[in-house]
């Protein structure tokens, strides 16, 4: 799986979960989340989609991209439903 547009501020993915219709994808993190939890930024941007996924906007997912064992993934919002 390639990296999708990525969101690098927590105002960019506040954006995209207002406009983004159903099925859309957008990757919110590339990483090992559970270590760069830490990240000011990087705590900002998965609590947002967190609450959204908690609410029912979207779900969450994550896919490995780097070799196996390396811990890298890419973290994906997918939009579910339609938009209000």
């Amino acid at each position: 799986m390639s990296v999708l547009h990525r969101v690098t501020s927590v105002h960019e993915a506040l954006g995209w979960l207002n406009e983004a219709g159903r099925g859309a994808r957008v990757t919110y993190h590339v990483g090992n989340l559970a270590i760069d939890r830490g990240l000011t930024l990087a705590d900002g941007i998965a609590n947002t989609f967190w609450h959204a996924y908690k609410v029912g906007d979207v779900d969450l997912v994550q896919t490995r991209i780097g070799p196996a064992g390396d811990g890298i993934c890419a973290y994906v919002a997918i939009r579910r439903g339609e938009r209000w």
